[in-house]
């Protein structure tokens, strides 16, 4: 018999009231001129329900004031960002997810251009990037 995902949400609900959250953590980002330090805390175990809820009944992100955080601090810090560094961080080997063998119109570019390459369009490119660090 198929399961239905309204069925799978009631077993859910049901079990909320027994798992418990044994390794829960929390942190406070603190800034200091460009030093920012983050204070990792573990909380104590919590039943599902209750996480739930705390979710639930916290305060929704407030996207104004998150938006004016990140300007202020885009002015205020010299992020590094590093470009066009050629490579991947897979091995040939891996079958799943090669960014050289997507098989998309670029591919077919390449071949109809006699096999070369335009460097960061149908080679891989990694981007590395502090907080802070986005395209000019």
């Amino acid at each position: 018999m198929r399961r239905l995902p309204h069925d799978i949400r009631h077993e859910m609900e049901a079990s909320t009231n027994v798992a418990n959250l044994s390794t829960l953590f929390t942190y406070r980002l603190f800034a200091v001129q460009d030093i920012t330090s983050m204070l990792i805390l573990q909380l104590l175990s919590m039943k599902v329900a209750s996480c739930h809820e705390l979710c639930i009944h916290s305060s929704p992100f407030a996207a104004a004031a998150q938006i004016a955080y990140y300007f202020k601090t885009m002015v205020n810090s010299h992020p590094i960002y590093g470009a066009d560094t050629e490579g991947s961080f897979y091995d040939e080997n891996v079958p799943e997810f090669i960014m050289k063998r997507l098989g998309t119109i670029l591919d077919e570019t390449k071949e109809l251009n006699g096999g070369k390459e335009i460097r960061g369009v149908t080679t891989v490119y990694l981007y590395f990037g502090m907080y802070g660090a986005s395209f000019a």
